[in-house]
């Protein structure tokens, strides 16, 4: 291969080399007498303080304030990101999520905990893990929960530590923790595993300095090896070929996923074991940014020396076109359909964090490297194979182009599949306000008043139900059912109208300033409704090929506002069409907040929302084709879904007018004769996810 056309003998780097024979079942006390021979800096004096972090001052989750979301899930004060860990026992759905109370920074995060009997009305705990030894005292950064036949779960995370600095930076590893007591519903302590860190081996072509974030380990990317080694052998009995099938490994217990960067290329690497606490062994990969853009083939490097691996070159971790992968994950979505989705980081790009998924209905058992350390430490670049990938990246025999989660500012998100068999995922939104630098995990001193007044930095988006749309080859993410629990009063009950333009909307709920009384001025629908608005376009007999806009405006005080769209074009032939029917073309979800105020970027977000192939299906022809358009409105959170969740654009708002109200109007238009309405529109206004939900520390 181009720019990687040479043997390679890999080589693990000295520092997780020599970490790595220290950390065998049978040296976990020469382990600690490493760290502690480096001199670490080791965790810092105030940990103590934090024990119990989120607990005294809980109570303001569940008090209005202007900016924070109400039934979203933020920190009492400091850093959220990351979910992870969403469990369900005993009748508890168990969240946790990457957290640090010292600051409103990120920083050595926690590992907050929360519980839920609704996944919608949350309750807080003290945090689960804390940066609190050698192996992580930079972070106990994102994971997963392994649930073992026998009910134990295992948190297993990131440990991040510079006490041998990796690329000059922090050396990752993966380790476990349980329950101390199990019989404790709430699931309180919890014990770091004596086995930590039960992973150290990166995959070949890869560094302890871009090595995170595990899936669980007994779940879909176990099933997914488990099928592809099940078709192999079956596929060899059937033509008689005894060697293989015998050949052929049985599936392993446990198998994870860990997102790394390996020959540069963006990766997410399979390691199975025995045991849930190891040994773990690398076998092979789940799937990597070469299979999703070939035309990457000979674009990247490996690393010349530390400091290029991390900074310079295209082998960059934020890489404009070769970049690290986390936050890895997968899942089934449909028998014999798998997605996989990573999140990644590009300095070059607008936005900096984003998240894809890609969907394969093929699997390769030869892309398993089960039981064959040779293969690890002798990788010949020149052979392809040696990039191949479990999920082949093809979907009905064709490849497929990884497609944006969430055109917004999601990032981060994790799958869980409930016990009544729904998939949902998991995500964490990130602040946007002006002044933030990359994901807002720092800020320019301009904005230092208003991070202190807002006093709380990330949210977690609401769990949303992940199905297989085929028509389309994506998905669909929308809000769980559950979130209509929330609900309180209906605010907006719109019969049939058609619809004004832009200039002069249709106001559905009234904008009102109430000083400081928005609380009580209309409920939670000051700043905390559920919206749903169906619009419909009907062209005229014989009108033609035709562009069209529907849309949603919220009113934001001050004569400020932001513009939630659908835009689309509607013509060509279709034979199922009927006279005045037009089939749609393109579509795309947008959100315009030009006019919007105070702290809010002004950058528009949004994009296309997948459609079937021309032809595919005669109901998505207009006006057949209902246009509907969602929104979660949760004061600086907007999550907006077009179609029922095939369009998703999540967006940050920050107004300066903390005494309003907010309202909401509708508009819309078409290039040609048409009638564009509104067929019908309703808001609820929301309840608080954490009212009444006295801590339990």
């Amino acid at each position: 291969m181009a720019g990687l056309a040479r043997r390679f003998c890999v080589l693990v780097p000295f520092a997780a080399a020599l970490v790595l024979l220290l950390s065998l079942p049978s040296s976990h006390l020469a382990t600690a007498r490493v760290l502690t021979q480096y001199g670490a800096s080791g965790p810092a004096p105030d940990l103590k303080a934090y024990v119990d972090a989120g607990c005294s001052n809980s109570s303001v989750l569940a008090t209005w304030q202007p900016l924070r979301p109400g039934y979203h899930i933020t920190a009492p004060w400091g850093w959220l990101n990351d979910p992870h860990g969403l469990f369900e026992r005993q009748g508890l759905h168990h969240q946790f999520f990457q957290y640090n109370p010292r600051a409103l920074a990120w920083g050595a995060p926690f590992w907050a905990h929360v519980v839920s009997e609704d996944l919608v009305r949350w309750r807080w705990l003290p945090p689960a893990l804390a940066p609190d030894s050698r192996i992580d005292f930079n972070g106990v950064w994102s994971g997963a929960v392994t649930v073992t036949e026998d009910g134990t779960p295992w948190l297993s995370y990131t440990a991040a530590a510079t006490f041998v600095p990796e690329l000059g930076n922090f050396f990752q590893t993966q380790a476990l923790a349980s329950p101390v007591d199990p019989g404790d519903r709430l699931l309180r302590v919890w014990r770091k595993a004596a086995a930590n860190p039960v992973l150290v081996q990166t995959p070949p072509g890869g560094n302890n300095f871009q090595f995170r974030d595990t899936t669980p380990a007994n779940t879909d990317v176990r099933d997914a090896v488990a099928a592809a080694l099940e078709a192999r052998r079956r596929a060899a009995a059937n033509a008689n070929d005894t060697a293989t099938a015998a050949a052929t490994p049985a599936a392993p217990r446990f198998a994870w996923a860990v997102g790394a960067q390996a020959f540069c290329l963006g990766t997410a690497a399979i390691y199975t074991a025995p045991a849930i606490e190891g040994p773990y062994s690398f076998s092979g990969v789940l799937y990597n940014q070469l299979t999703s853009e070939p035309q990457l083939n000979g674009q990247c490097e490996a690393p010349g020396n530390a400091s290029r691996a991390a900074v310079g070159g295209p082998c960059n971790q934020f890489g404009s076109r070769c970049r690290m992968w986390e936050v890895v994950d997968s899942a089934a979505v449909a028998p014999g359909v798998y997605m996989v989705k990573w999140s990644d980081q590009d300095r070059s790009r607008d936005p900096f964090s984003a998240e894809w998924y890609a969907l394969s209905d093929e699997l390769n058992a030869g892309a398993l490297r089960l039981g064959s350390d040779g293969a690890f430490n002798a990788i010949d670049i020149q052979d392809t194979s040696a990039f191949d990938t479990l999920l082949s990246g093809r979907l009905g025999g064709r490849p497929f182009t990884p497609l944006r989660l969430d055109w917004g500012s999601s990032y981060a998100s994790k799958f869980e599949r409930l016990k009544d068999g729904r998939l949902i995922l998991n995500t964490w939104v990130y602040e946007t306000f002006e002044g933030c630098v990359d994901s807002c995990s720092d800020h320019k001193p301009a904005a230092d008043d208003f991070v202190k007044r807002l006093g709380f930095k990330g949210v977690l988006q609401l769990p949303r139900t992940v199905t297989y749309s085929p028509e389309t080859r994506s998905i669909r993410l929308f809000p769980i059912n559950e979130v209509a629990k929330l609900r309180q009063e209906q605010v907006v009950n719109a019969s049939a109208t058609a619809l004004p333009p832009a200039s002069s909307p249709l106001v559905l709920l009234q904008e009102a300033s109430t000083g400081t009384e928005a609380p009580a001025a209309r409920g939670g629908a000051a700043r905390q409704f559920h919206a749903r608005l169906e619009f419909s376009v009907a062209p005229k007999p014989g009108a033609g090929a035709l562009n069209f806009t529907v849309g949603a405006r919220l009113l934001t005080g001050g004569g400020s506002r932001v513009d939630f769209t659908l835009s689309g074009t509607a013509g060509g032939a279709l034979p199922a069409a009927r006279d005045g029917e037009l089939p749609l073309s393109w579509l795309r979800l947008d959100v315009d907040r030009s006019a919007a105020a105070g702290m809010t970027a002004r950058a528009s977000e949004g994009g296309a929302v997948p459609l079937p192939l021309p032809g595919a299906d005669a109901a998505w022809v207009l006006p057949r084709q209902r246009l509907v358009l969602d929104l979660f409105v949760d004061h600086s959170l907007v999550e907006a879904y077009a179609l029922q969740g095939l369009g998703r654009a999540t967006t940050r708002i920050y107004p300066s007018a903390d005494g309003t109200a907010w309202g909401l109007a509708v508009f819309g238009g078409a290039s040609g004769p048409a009638a564009v309405r509104l067929e019908r529109g309703e808001a609820w206004s929301m309840g608080n996810a954490f009212a009444g939900q006295d801590p339990l520390c």
